[in-house]
C-alpha cells in the first residue's frame, strides 16, 4: 500500500511538493523543513516497502506542529502561520496516503498550497509556474480510471474546463468586488525578510550585498530630469556615529502626514522588505501609496507607519529647494567623534589632517571639495570585497589601508566634516539600477545597495555628496551591475557597449520578461474598485447590474458548450460509423434504406452478398456491433468512441 501515492498519483504528488518549494522563501525554515522530512520518510516506506504510519502517528504530529507554530508566532491568524501549517498538513497526508478515498483531500490541500503562494507575491513567475499545477491538480478531481483509461480524452476535458474557467475567473476578476489587497493585507509575523541595510552600518556590511540580486524596487519616471548618475534612493539618515560605525537615530522631531502628490513625477513598486523606510529620489517631497501612510520629516526622510509587509504601488512627486535645518538638527549632527581610546601619536595625525582641510578655507563646500581631493591625491583604492571590519577605526582607513567600500568612503568622510565643525551625516540607500528600455524603468536590486554623505551646506539646507565619485567614478557613472562586471570579467569596449545597449539576446529576452511582469504587478495593484467603476460606467451599468449580467451569460454559455459537446460527439462518432458501413455496401448496391433498422439492413447484406465476399460476414458482424453499441449506447465515453470508430475503418477497408 505504500506505493499508490508514487504509483498512481504520481503527478499529484510532484504537484504538491513542487508547491511546498515555493513557499519556502515565504515561512519559517524549520517548517519548510519539516514538511519536507514528511515527504522523505514517504519516499524512504516507497522504496523500501516500508509500513506508513498509522493515522493515529500522523494526527498527533499534526496537533504537535499546530502547537509549535502557535507558541512560535503567537497566533494562528496570518499568512505565515497558515502557510507553515498547510505545508505541515500536506507533508503528513502525504505520509499517511493509502487509499483512494484520500485522493480528493490531498488535491484540495495542493490547491491551498500553491493558492497559499500569491499571499505573499503575485509575481508574474509564480503565476507561469502555477498554471501547470493548478490544470493537474484539476485532472485529478477526474475519476481515476477514466485518467488512467483515457489520457488523451481526460486531457481534452481538461482543456474544455481551462476554456471556460480562464473567462470566468476573468470576469469575476473584473466585476466582483475588490479583496487583492485585502488579502495582501493580512497580518503576518514576517521576522525573517530584511531590507538591504540594517539601522547600523559598518565597513563591510553594505559591500556583503553586491552578490545578493533581489529586486528593491521598479522604478518608472515621468521626465528626463534624472540620469543614471542622478538616480540616489536616500532610505535611512544615519547621524550616531562610534568611529567608523553609524546608527539610525530615533527621534520625533516634525513628523508629517505626506499628501497625495497632485503632479505625479515618478512610481515606485516597493517589495517588500519588513521595514519602514520608503525610499526616494533626491526632491522628492510628497509620496503616497494606496493602503498605506507615509510621513516625512522637516528634512524630507519618508517612511511608512507600520513595516512594509506587501508590496506597495508609491506615487512621488518632485520640488525644488530643501526647506533650512533646525536648530536641534544640527546640534544633533555635529557631534564630533570620540579618538580617546587611540594612541596620542594617532590622534595627533588626525587633528593636523583636519587642520589641513580646513586651511583651504571654512565654508562647508569648501571643506567638502578638500575632502574629495584628498581622497583622489593620495592612492585611496575602491573594492568590492573589503570583508567586515566593525572596528576598523578612521584613522587606519585614512592612514593605513587607503581602500573601501562606499561604506568606508561615506562613514570617514561624515567625520571628517564633524570634526571640521560641519554638521554631517551618512546616508543609506540604493544608486543606480538598470535601465529597461522595452518597459521604460529601472530595476534597484539589492546589490545597488549605496551609502553617500549629507552635510549642511552655507544656506543652512542639506546637500549630498558621494566620495566613491572620486575614487571610483566608473560605480557612479555606469551603476554596480555594469562597474562590477567590467572588473570582475574584464569586459572589452564591445561587451561593454552591447551590455549598456541590451543588444545580447539573454538581456532582450530578460528586459522583455522583467517589462511584462512590471506591467502585471502594477495593474494589480492600480485596479482597485474606483477603476472597476470607470470601466462599469464607461457601459452605464452598475456593479450590482453588471455581476448578475456576466453570471448569467457565463452560465448560459457553459449550458450551450455542455449541451453541444454532449449532442455533438454522439452524432458525430456514430454518423462517421454509419457512413463508413455504408460507402462500404455502396459497392455492391446494399446501401441503407431509410425504413431499414441497423438490424435488418445487416440480414439483407448478409442474404445478398455475393459468394465470394462471403467470408468477410464475420468481420462484417463485428463492426455492425460497434456501430450499434456506438449509436445507442449512453455511457460510452469519447475515447472509447474514437476507438469503435478506428476499428470500424479498418474493418472497412479490409472489405
Amino acid at each position: 500500500m505504500s506505493r499508490i501515492l508514487f504509483k498512481d498519483y504520481f503527478g499529484l504528488a510532484i504537484c504538491i511538493f513542487m508547491s511546498t518549494l515555493l513557499l519556502f522563501p515565504d515561512v519559517p525554515i524549520w517548517c519548510f523543513s519539516l514538511g519536507i522530512l514528511f515527504w522523505l520518510w514517504r519516499l524512504f516506506c516507497h522504496f523500501f516497502d516500508f509500513t506508513i504510519p498509522s493515522r493515529k502517528i500522523t494526527g498527533f504530529l499534526s496537533f504537535l506542529a499546530l502547537a509549535v507554530i502557535l507558541l512560535d508566532f503567537r497566533t494562528l491568524m496570518g499568512k505565515e502561520p497558515a502557510a507553515s501549517f498547510i505545508i505541515i498538513l500536506s507533508g503528513l497526508k502525504a505520509l499517511e496516503f493509502s487509499d483512494d478515498t484520500e485522493k480528493d483531500f490531498l488535491v484540495l490541500l495542493g490547491f491551498f498550497l500553491i493558492s497559499s503562494k500569491f499571499l505573499f507575491s503575485y509575481d508574474l513567475m509564480y503565476l507561469i509556474l502555477s498554471l501547470p499545477i493548478y490544470a493537474i491538480l484539476t485532472m485529478n478531481l477526474f475519476p481515476h480510471e477514466w485518467i488512467k483509461g483515457s489520457r488523451t480524452a481526460a486531457l481534452k476535458y481538461l482543456g474544455k474546463v481551462v476554456l471556460l474557467a480562464v473567462p470566468m475567473a476573468a470576469a469575476m476578476f473584473i466585476m466582483l468586488p475588490r479583496i487583492t489587497k485585502t488579502l495582501l493585507e493580512i497580518p503576518t509575523n514576517s521576522r525573517y525578510g530584511s531590507s538591504g541595510f540594517s539601522d547600523t552600518v559598518s565597513p563591510g556590511s553594505i559591500s556583503r550585498l553586491s552578490q545578493n540580486n533581489e529586486v528593491v524596487m521598479r522604478v518608472e519616471l515621468f521626465n528626463n530630469r534624472f540620469n543614471l548618475s542622478d538616480m540616489y534612493f536616500s532610505g535611512l539618515a544615519l547621524e550616531k556615529s562610534s568611529q567608523m560605525n553609524w546608527t539610525y537615530l530615533r527621534n520625533e522631531d516634525g513628523i508629517i502626514l505626506s499628501d497625495s502628490p497632485s503632479e505625479v513625477d515618478y512610481h515606485v513598486v516597493l517589495e517588500p522588505h519588513y521595514k519602514n523606510q520608503a525610499f526616494s529620489l533626491k526632491g522628492t517631497d510628497r509620496m503616497s501609496a494606496e493602503g498605506l501612510r507615509i510621513y516625512h520629516d522637516f528634512n524630507y526622510n519618508f517612511r511608512f507607519d507600520t513595516y512594509l509587509e506587501k508590496k506597495a504601488f508609491i506615487q512621488a512627486s518632485l520640488a525644488g529647494a530643501r526647506p533650512k535645518v533646525s536648530d536641534v538638527v544640527i546640534s544633533r549632527n555635529l557631534t564630533e567623534p570620540d579618538f580617546s581610546s587611540l594612541p596620542p601619536e594617532q590622534q595627533t595625525q588626525l587633528q593636523d589632517l583636519v587642520k589641513k582641510i580646513k586651511s583651504s578655507g571654512t565654508s562647508p563646500e569648501l571643506v567638502s571639495k578638500t575632502i574629495l581631493n584628498y581622497f583622489s591625491s593620495n592612492r585611496f583604492s575602491y573594492t568590492l570585497n573589503p570583508g567586515d571590519q566593525p572596528q576598523l577605526s578612521l584613522y587606519d582607513f585614512l592612514f593605513k589601508y587607503k581602500k573601501g567600500y562606499c561604506e568606508h568612503y561615506a562613514s570617514a568622510m561624515a567625520q571628517l566634516l564633524r570634526m571640521s565643525k560641519i554638521p554631517a551625516r551618512v546616508i543609506v540607500g540604493y544608486h543606480g539600477g538598470e535601465f529597461n528600455p522595452l518597459g521604460n524603468f529601472w530595476t534597484v536590486r539589492q546589490k545597488d545597495a549605496h551609502a553617500w554623505v549629507e552635510f549642511i551646506n552655507s544656506q543652512n539646507r542639506w546637500v549630498s555628496v558621494d566620495p566613491v565619485t572620486v575614487v571610483a567614478p566608473q560605480r557612479i557613472e555606469l551603476g554596480f551591475n555594469m562597474y562590477n562586471s567590467i572588473v570582475n570579467d574584464m569586459l572589452t569596449e564591445e561587451e561593454i557597449k552591447n551590455k549598456l545597449n541590451g543588444t545580447d539576446t539573454f538581456s532582450r529576452l530578460s528586459m522583455w520578461f522583467d517589462s511584462v511582469n512590471y506591467r502585471w504587478s502594477t495593474f494589480l495593484l492600480e485596479y482597485d474598485f474606483d477603476k472597476q467603476k470607470d470601466i462599469l460606467k464607461r457601459f452605464n451599468l452598475s456593479l450590482g447590474n453588471a455581476l448578475i449580467l456576466v453570471l448569467v451569460l457565463l452560465f448560459a454559455i457553459s449550458v450551450l458548450i455542455n449541451l453541444f459537446q454532449r449532442r455533438g460527439i454522439k452524432k458525430n462518432f456514430s454518423q462517421l460509423c454509419f457512413e463508413e458501413i455504408n460507402r462500404w455496401a455502396t459497392k455492391f448496391d446494399l446501401q441503407k434504406k431509410e425504413t431499414e433498422g441497423p438490424a435488418t439492413w445487416q440480414l439483407r447484406i448478409a442474404s445478398a452478398l455475393p459468394d465470394k465476399s462471403k467470408a468477410f460476414l464475420p468481420d462484417l458482424e463485428k463492426a455492425f456491433s460497434l456501430w450499434i453499441n456506438l449509436a445507442y449506447k449512453q455511457t460510452l465515453s469519447p475515447s472509447d468512441s474514437k476507438r469503435s470508430l478506428t476499428e470500424i475503418r479498418k474493418i472497412m477497408k479490409r472489405g
